[in-house]
């Protein structure tokens, strides 16, 4: 059920108690739902505690115990070697490319390092 902010101020205990009976209240401001109220019935079990009262639950008050904890195998590449090897890899891979391209470029640029021919001059007009 809709309800807006100053309807929710002006009867707020009706509104809980409604809430608790089983409506679901849902609080508008400008029209637009803001937030929702929801009852806890006065019948609801009080949790653990309610648990713990009907016999489902047993608790002796102290930590729990914690299974040990899982053992890993120690069979195959250890994570620091593999990132190492990776970065030597990506290293010299970078190395080859950059080695490339100063391949490629001196052959470009190849050419434009040999002398430029010199044209013959034009005949003068007469």
């Amino acid at each position: 059920m809709p309800v807006a902010v100053r309807e929710l101020k002006a009867s707020l205990s009706g509104m809980l108690l409604r809430a608790q009976q089983g409506e679901v209240i849902e609080v508008t401001s400008h029209r637009k739902p803001i937030v929702r109220i929801v009852g806890i019935p006065p019948n609801a079990a009080e949790g653990p505690r309610g648990l713990i009262a009907s016999g489902a639950l047993s608790w002796s008050g102290g930590k729990p115990g914690l299974e040990p904890p899982v053992v890993l195998a120690a069979s195959g590449t250890p994570v620091n070697r593999m990132v190492l090897e990776n970065r030597q890899w990506r290293h010299s891979a970078r190395q080859c490319m950059l080695a490339g391209q100063r391949a490629i470029s001196t052959v470009l640029m190849a050419p434009l390092a040999q002398p430029a021919r010199t044209r013959k001059p034009l005949p003068a007009s007469r």
